[in-house]
């Protein structure tokens, strides 16, 4: 259902005067239960918000961009700092890596020890470097693909140069204008609102 900007603009600052705040995708819960829920049309409760970033709006939408996350694609599941700690962890889920610590551990009891010590923790260390190398190689293939596809450009408009000029793919934010030519990969969720096409 379209509504105008006014109406909008006006519905906002109604919800903000009341109380109650908006968060994505949908109402919060706290507001969904509260007595002005009655008070709205029912069509209006599970809509969200979006103010143009452009010069009339440029207040609002400042505002609102600190609830909604950046356009910066993340796939890596270690950095420099957590990827020791964190594989050596994800590492010991392993039925087969309990199996061969525990026997390390066992022949450090002289009783029960059968090799020396240092010969059955080898394998150990051996696969689990391996591995650890392996995943390594495997998040940094992912670090530069995400790099890659963050730094990629398009074009946004600017309302104080007042044009569109080029942007990476992880600054363009919610309620942005980007203008997409022919076969160019779309950078994030957009609304469709005008074509060069006679279709559309």
């Amino acid at each position: 259902m379209a509504h105008s900007i006014e109406w909008i603009r006006f519905r906002f600052k109604r919800q903000q005067a009341s109380g109650i705040s908006e968060t994505t995708p949908l109402l919060s819960s706290s507001s969904l239960n509260s007595p002005a829920k009655e008070q709205w049309p029912p069509v209006l409760n599970n809509q969200r918000i979006i103010f143009p970033n452009n010069r009339k709006f440029a207040k609002d939408s400042e505002r609102l961009m600190k609830d909604y996350m950046s356009n910066k694609i993340r796939t890596t599941k270690y950095t420099l700092i957590n990827f020791l700690p964190k594989n050596i962890f994800e590492q010991f889920y392993r039925f087969a890596n309990i199996y061969f610590l525990f026997l390390a551990l066992l022949n450090w009891f002289p009783s029960i020890g059968v090799f020396h010590k240092e010969i059955t923790m080898l394998p150990l260390i051996i696969v689990m470097s391996i591995t650890a190398i392996k995943d390594g190689v495997e998040d940094y293939k992912r670090y530069r693909f995400d790099k890659k596809k963050n730094q990629a450009r398009t074009q946004v408009y600017d309302w104080k140069e007042n044009q569109y000029i080029e942007k990476c793919w992880k600054d363009v934010r919610v309620g942005d204008f980007v203008r997409l030519s022919c076969n160019e990969i779309i950078p994030a969720d957009m609304l469709l609102l005008d074509s060069s096409e006679q279709n559309g």
